[in-house]
């Protein structure tokens, strides 16, 4: 998104975007100036790239003499930065798992790590916020941020989804020292 459109920008999207919606619906009815002042306004808080993934999806739910809202479009263009991110996020994953398979003894290291924790949850010893926070422990430490962040967010969520575990662990007798 961008804060402060500039007016070169401004033109280029009621051009590129707005302006052939209007010829769209012109069918039965003709967008107002101050419509098309809040299409180009709402759409140039966009990047370019955005809207333009989603225009002709977005095309398909006009009709001639229909005008979708606003927020139909800023929807979609939400929708498909998620799933950009999502795409980024498995490929830049993909690659320190690659980088990891290069990096042998490393790789011994973190499957090793790994035994450990299954191990320890299999006993008892921990449950899955435990279990999720060693293994993001053992990526920060082998350098593999995305995926020492997604484990600690994984934790986190256990531990909120799952209180009377953490407490019942907190406070159980051969835990608290009194």
């Amino acid at each position: 998104m961008t804060n402060n459109p500039s007016e070169e920008y401004l033109k280029k999207i009621q051009a590129d975007f707005v302006d052939k919606l209007n010829n769209y619906m012109n069918v039965r009815v003709k967008m107002e100036p101050i419509q098309i002042k809040a299409w180009t306004c709402a759409l140039a808080n966009h990047r370019y790239e955005d809207i333009k993934a989603i225009w002709k999806d977005f095309m398909l739910e006009v009709q001639p003499g229909y005008l979708p809202p606003i927020k139909s479009v800023m929807d979609m263009i939400l929708r498909n930065d998620v799933r950009q991110r999502e795409i980024f996020s498995n490929k830049k994953r993909v690659i320190e798992e690659r980088q990891l398979e290069t990096r042998p003894e490393e790789f011994s290291r973190f499957i090793k790590e790994l035994q450990i924790s299954l191990t320890k949850l299999k006993a008892g010893e921990y449950n899955m916020g435990n279990h999720y926070n060693h293994m993001a422990d053992t990526m920060d430490g082998l350098d593999i941020k995305d995926g020492a962040r997604e484990h600690r967010s994984l934790a986190k969520k256990w531990i909120a989804e799952n209180p009377e575990t953490i407490e019942k662990e907190a406070y159980s007798d051969d835990v608290c020292p009194i």
